[in-house]
C-alpha cells in the first residue's frame, strides 16, 4: 500500500473540508488512519511557525518559509510531489528531498508563474526516482490536455471553491478537471502507482468518472466533523 496523502502546509477548512486548526492533531491523525487523506494548517503541529506566519504577511512576498514548509513534512513522507514558488529553487528541492532519503519525487513549476503544474502553457518537472534525478518540460498539450487560460483556473470564495471542488469530483468537463487530472497524475507517479503520464492520467480519470475521488472526501468530511463534533 502506498503512503498516504498529507498536506501539511495547506489551509483547510475546519469540519466542512476535512482539515484545518479546528480538527488539531488527533483529528488529522484520525483522518488519515480512516481515509488515508489528511489536511491542516503547519502551526498546528509546530506552534512555533504561528510567528513565523505573522512574519510571512508582514514581508508581502514569498520567503525562505514557503520552502522549509513542504520540505520538513512532519510525517516523514518518503513520496511526494511537491509545487515550487520559484525556478531557481525547484532543482535544489529535489535535492534536498532526494538527500531526506524520498523514494520518488517530483518538484514543478508552470511557466505562468503557479507553483502547481499548469494547463495554461508547459510546466518544468524535476524528477527523483529511485535515487535517479531528472528533469523535464512537460506540455499538457502533448498529452491530450487542451490549453487553457489563467481565467479558466481562477476560483473564488471558500463557498465557491467546495462547489467547484464538487463539480470536478462529480464528473464535470473542462479545464478545472483537466489541471485537477495534471496535478493528480503527478502524485500518482510519485507515489509509484504509474511510471508515465499517460498511464497516471487515465487512472487519476478512472478516479473521478468511478466517484471514488468523490467518496474519499465525503468520507473525509464525515470522519472529521465527527472528530470536531460539528
Amino acid at each position: 500500500m502506498t503512503e498516504p496523502i498529507i498536506a501539511a502546509d495547506r489551509v483547510g477548512a475546519g469540519g466542512s473540508w476535512g482539515g484545518g486548526d479546528s480538527l488539531g492533531p488527533r483529528g488529522g491523525v484520525g483522518c488519515i488512519r480512516r481515509c488515508w487523506l489528511g489536511s491542516w494548517v503547519a502551526p498546528t503541529f509546530a506552534p512555533a511557525r504561528r510567528r513565523g506566519g505573522r512574519t510571512r504577511r508582514a514581508l508581502g512576498r514569498r520567503p525562505v518559509f514557503n520552502v522549509l514548509g513542504p520540505l520538513a513534512n512532519p510525517a516523514h513522507v518518503r513520496h511526494q510531489a511537491l509545487g515550487g514558488g520559484a525556478r531557481g529553487l525547484a532543482p535544489l528541492m529535489i535535492r534536498v528531498l532526494r538527500d531526506l532519503g524520498h523514494e520518488r519525487a517530483l518538484v514543478f513549476y508552470g511557466e505562468d508563474g503557479l507553483d502547481e503544474l499548469t494547463t495554461t502553457g508547459p510546466s518544468h518537472v524535476f524528477q527523483l526516482i529511485d535515487s535517479e534525478l531528472s528533469d523535464y518540460e512537460l506540455d499538457p498539450q502533448d498529452l491530450g490536455i487542451k490549453r487553457a487560460s489563467a481565467a479558466d483556473l481562477l476560483g473564488g470564495t471558500p463557498a465557491e471553491n467546495a462547489r467547484l471542488i464538487t463539480d470536478v469530483l462529480n464528473g464535470e468537463a473542462g479545464p478545472r478537471r483537466d489541471v485537477v487530472l495534471l496535478n493528480g497524475a503527478a502524485a500518482l507517479i510519485a507515489a509509484g502507482r504509474a511510471n508515465d503520464w499517460r498511464q497516471a492520467l487515465a487512472q487519476a480519470a478512472d478516479s473521478l468518472d468511478s466517484r471514488q475521488a468523490a467518496a474519499v472526501l465525503e468520507k473525509l468530511v464525515k470522519t472529521s466533523q465527527s472528530a470536531t463534533g460539528t
